[in-house]
């Protein structure tokens, strides 16, 4: 999204709603996806190497990862298909 402090808000409470708030067992496994940067464009999306500003990486497209790996405890994420700045997502 365009917002990414909304996005990452969105994305905890999601998670939460998914895996349950009890200690040991969750309802499920919540999947953050796709990581990082987008997977698109869908035509090409498996041979795009996308290459973010550096303010952009880390203001735009890494903040609600971040959110959901710490605050959310997300049990998995999922790579994007493209790459950024050459390597696999």
């Amino acid at each position: 999204g365009e917002d990414p402090y909304l996005t990452a808000q969105m994305g905890i409470a999601f998670v939460k709603g998914l895996q349950g708030d009890h200690p040991k067992y969750r309802k499920t496994d919540a999947t953050a996806k796709h990581f990082a940067v987008h997977s698109g464009p869908e035509h090409n999306r498996h041979e795009f190497d996308v290459h973010p500003s550096e303010r952009d990486l880390y203001e735009t497209y890494l903040p609600a990862f971040q959110a959901l790996v710490q605050q959310a405890n997300v049990a998995s994420v999922m790579g994007a298909y493209n790459r950024v700045f050459g390597e696999s997502a």
